[in-house]
């Protein structure tokens, strides 16, 4: 607009005279203003439309790594794909603005989803497990706040971030969590993506030297799965707009009611109940589970700069 302006000067002659003690000024002050008016919209038109498109393809590449990623079996491979290339994009190209909508909606997405996997009946059947159940959750909020104190203490980083960086949770749940609680969280993004990957290449050989031990060669006691994952599907698309109206109505509820992580958590609450009261909606595909987890790691990889790269080195060892 600046250039512009000083565009338009230029174009405007010196007050000569007319006729009719007029000058060339009034003649042209009305057809370079039409004149900058049309150029500043187009200007303003093609912008958008780079923006836009530079979006898209970054969304689709995001998509595409994480995809690639769960294809080739890699745990959290949605999340860590999108997180990969939002670093990449950040550190080698530059900064891309993201609509505000897209991490609340991320939010929404991945806690309906949670909800829909939640059945009534893995609650009664974690009752019959009470004692050790809460005997391990003890232990390990235990350990979880002794070793985020440890953190927080011998690292530049702040308690709550240093807290959802040693918090046991699913990536993704943690990552939505820790934004709304004040964390950083490209800093928890890179905690919770390491100890994942490492979590999933320990598990069989801690589970190999635990069977070996004990003398145990298979699983004692069948698995317990959910009762009805199909959905009662009144039409072709049925259980996909179920699933937009829970998002749209959690992130309502989330501008009403403001509590931490509400679109997560409305998410979640209303979609449980919604398919284990009302309408059975079952669970969604694994493609739709994975566009949170890729919107959420597209817009925190986004974020982790040059100065979470530093910081992160800082921390060394202690990680």
């Amino acid at each position: 607009e600046l250039k512009l302006g000083k565009r338009v000067q230029t174009l405007k002659t010196s007050h000569l005279p007319f006729p009719n003690g007029g000058s060339v000024d009034d003649v042209t002050d009305g057809f370079v203003v039409i004149f900058v008016d049309r150029v500043m919209l187009f200007w303003v038109e093609v912008e958008r439309g780079r923006e836009m498109f530079r979006l898209i393809a970054y969304l689709a590449v995001a998509a595409a790594a994480g995809w690639l990623l769960s294809w080739l079996q890699v745990p959290a491979g949605w999340l860590i794909g999108s997180l990969l290339i939002g670093m990449f994009y950040r550190l080698k190209v530059g900064y891309l603005p993201l609509p505000r909508w897209l991490f609340p909606f991320a939010m929404a997405l991945i806690g309906a989803n949670i909800g829909l996997t939640m059945q009534l009946s893995m609650f009664r059947e974690v009752a019959t497990y009470v004692l050790p159940l809460v005997i391990s959750l003890v232990a390990m909020l235990a350990a979880t706040w002794l070793f985020s104190r440890w953190l927080a203490r011998f690292s530049p980083l702040d308690e709550k971030t240093a807290l959802f960086c040693c918090v046991p949770g699913g990536a993704s749940v943690m990552l939505a969590l820790s934004e709304d609680y004040g964390a950083d969280g490209r800093i928890v993004a890179a905690f919770q993506s390491a100890r994942v990957v490492v979590i999933v290449l320990a598990i069989p050989i801690l589970a190999g030297v635990t069977a070996g031990l004990t003398g145990a060669g298979g699983s004692a006691h069948p698995a317990v799965t959910g009762t009805g994952s199909e959905s009662t599907a009144l039409f072709p698309g049925f259980g996909f707009l179920c699933l937009m109206a829970i998002i749209i109505l959690a992130l309502s509820l989330a501008k009403v009611v403001k509590i931490p992580a509400a679109q997560f958590l409305y998410a979640m609450l209303l979609a449980f109940l919604l398919n284990q009261f009302v309408v059975h909606i079952g669970e969604m595909p694994t493609d739709i589970v994975g566009i949170g987890q890729v919107l959420l790691g597209a817009n925190i990889g986004l974020r982790f700069d040059h100065g979470a790269l530093k910081q992160l080195k800082e921390i060394g060892w202690l990680s």
